[in-house]
């Protein structure tokens, strides 16, 4: 157990300096894998010391298993170790590729145009069709039964990602308003409020799908923005919104629950664990199934030799020219190797993913590539307390794409999130060019 605490000690330093050194210089991306991996990887460790849980399933751990945490946490300090060497070490050559990113449209007007349609537009089509999809489906219980535990609408879920467009872009048009009137919170104009209405209306689509980790991620963002641009967060209010932030993602499981229970008119099993409940709700368990990845693979199963990684590339392709494709998350499968008959999947960690593909290799492969596109996305999202554009998509970007890291969902989130950020951003240009000089007659 000892050298389990120290290993722990060890990865916590490490993952707490680079979250500090993000903060500090206001590099999203730093600070989006330092936060991300402290919620999968550090606080159930925690509640592992505190003897208040094990590692979870049971069924497939001893009661103890401290030399197989020392063995996950010397992986996640090889991965922060290596990531944060060539985040540093590929800076000289960062900036020739940061014109890969939504660049800002640079505005010097006080009210610019075009931003309510850009955030109305993928409002409308989420709400709009998310709408006729629950209708068509008889409820919103049975809707999030389908898409939730039956897994019954794939190749329609374009529809939840719009709404995380539009959340995105709608924090957007709220800060400049609040920029513009200098109001502060204590009075929000019509403009502001209706930017406020689209996140919370589009948060609340994204839950109907049966997605509370949207939901998180946007509240993560927009606190990060709110700290940048409107009133800095000291340690204390953090942690008390997060601790209310937990309590509500909880609620919202417990209701979701309630909703598919009365669609399929049976009581789905609760966990006894108070900690076991809460870890499963926060995501916390990643740590144990990256634990069970690395004790099993090439040996339980084999490695999965990029294939979770190939699916990704072509998971922009829609479902109605490519039926056949297959889900880039590993979690699902992962899952059916120890329990067949279950749907729904363990995700193993963004460094579990590299390694149940590519064994250590794919941990110091991945780790590199992290940093080297961590490094340009700081890079081109850089003077972000000068910018809103730069605060607010440079950092909800890197919330929403980097789970510790490139995963293999990241090139479906540059079709779904950078291009049309792209768009957006030169819709806003365009829409706010100077007027041509009139030429002066004789």
């Amino acid at each position: 157990m000892i050298f389990a605490v120290i290993s722990f000690a060890l990865y916590a330093i490490l993952l707490a300096g680079i979250g500090f050194l993000g903060v500090q210089r206001a590099r999203p991306a730093l600070i989006s894998t330092a936060l991300i991996l402290a919620v999968l990887t550090i606080f159930r460790q925690f509640i592992y010391y505190l003897g208040l849980d094990q590692p979870y399933p049971q069924g497939f751990f001893n009661y103890t298993e401290w030399n197989l945490i020392l063995r996950a946490n010397l992986v996640c300090i090889a991965w922060i170790v290596i990531l944060f060497s060539s985040y540093l070490a590929f800076t000289p050559a960062a900036h020739l590729f940061t014109s890969l990113l939504p660049s800002g449209p640079n505005l010097s007007v006080e009210k610019p145009r075009g931003v309510r349609v850009m955030v109305l537009a993928p409002a409308c089509f989420a709400i709009l069709g998310t709408l006729y999809l629950v209708l068509q489906s008889g409820g919103v219980a049975q809707f999030l039964y389908d898409s939730k535990v039956a897994k019954g609408l794939r190749g329609l879920f374009v529809f939840q990602e719009a709404t995380t467009l539009a959340s995105i872009l709608a924090l957007y048009g709220f800060i400049i308003c609040l920029n513009k009137e200098k109001t502060g919170i204590r009075r929000i104009s019509r403009g502001s409020a209706g930017y406020i209405f689209i996140i919370i209306a589009s948060m609340a689509v994204n839950y109907i799908w049966g997605n509370r980790y949207n939901i998180a991620l946007m509240v993560v963002s927009s606190g990060i923005v709110w700290h940048y641009w409107v009133a800095r967060l000291n340690i204390v209010k953090v942690v008390v919104y997060a601790l209310l932030a937990m309590a509500a993602l909880e609620a919202l499981r417990n209701l979701r629950g309630e909703l598919v229970s009365s669609a399929t008119g049976r009581t789905f099993s609760t966990y006894s664990n108070p900690w076991l409940s809460l870890s499963t709700a926060l995501h916390f368990v990643e740590f144990d199934a990256l634990m069970l990845a690395l004790r099993d693979t090439g040996h339980l199963f084999d490695f999965r030799h990029g294939q979770d990684f190939i699916n990704g590339l072509l998971s922009w392709i829609p479902r109605s020219i490519y039926p056949e494709k297959e889900t880039f998350n590993i979690g699902p499968w992962f899952r059916r190797v120890y329990q067949p008959q279950i749907i729904n999947g363990w995700p193993v960690t963004t460094m579990g993913a590299w390694y149940v593909n590519f064994g250590y290799w794919g941990i110091f492969l991945g780790a590199a590539l992290s940093g080297c596109v961590l490094r340009v996305f700081d890079m081109a999202f850089k003077g972000l307390r000068e910018d809103p554009w730069k605060a607010v998509i440079g950092i909800s970007l890197a919330i929403f794409m980097f789970e510790g890291g490139v995963n293999t969902g990241f090139p479906q989130k540059v079709f779904l999130l950078i291009l049309p950020l792209s768009w957006a951003s030169f819709w806003i240009r365009l829409m706010n060019r100077p007027a041509p000089p009139r030429s002066g007659g004789k």
